[in-house]
């Protein structure tokens, strides 16, 4: 609803029925038993539940902030300027409580900097482009992805129910594609 109120996006009709899609399906994520009650239940029966439904909101907040800044900064300079902000924040933060950090350069700290800066150009680049809404719901998809590495790199139970849950998040996408 941000989007909506601040920037003035609507999605299409089957654009939303693929955001609720994208909504409903992680219900079956960490289920054992297919029950719709128990998922909705657990919700609020979880002691992390406000605090990420808190996140959510704060999520949603900084998507809408950030894409009607690109009306006055482009994304890429807006992703600047912010990752830099961030990193002299947290500069600040860890000299003055006296932390003592170890830097060391190594290939994997290359290779996780490197696939973080291409997924902040590709978060921005993306959001820049896309309704609010969209891209949000877009981005819960990586959720796809733990399905699956869950399984075959983790060895996890119940993957024909957390499946279920990601093909209903994947026709929330092509929904939100064809609307």
């Amino acid at each position: 609803p941000l989007g909506i109120l601040f920037l003035g996006e609507w999605p299409s009709l089957l654009g939303l029925a693929g955001v609720l899609s994208l909504l409903i399906g992680p219900f079956f994520l960490g289920k054992e038993s297919m029950s719709w009650l128990n998922g909705w239940q657990r919700i609020f029966q979880e002691r992390g539940s406000i605090f990420i439904l808190v996140a959510a909101f704060l999520a949603a907040v900084g998507v809408t902030i950030t894409k009607f800044s690109f009306r006055y900064v482009p994304p890429l300079q807006f992703a600047f300027y912010s990752l830099l902000a961030l990193f002299l924040l947290t500069t600040v933060i860890v000299i003055f409580r006296g932390v003592r950090v170890r830097i060391l350069f190594s290939l994997r700290a290359a290779g996780a900097g490197l696939a973080f800066s291409a997924g902040q150009v590709m978060h921005f680049t993306g959001l820049s482009l896309l309704l609010a809404v969209y891209f949000i719901s877009l981005k819960r998809l990586s959720i796809v992805f733990d399905v699956f590495f869950g399984r075959f790199v983790h060895g996890e139970d119940h993957f024909r129910e957390r499946l279920i849950g990601a093909i209903l998040m994947v026709l929330g996408v092509i929904l939100i594609v064809i609307g």
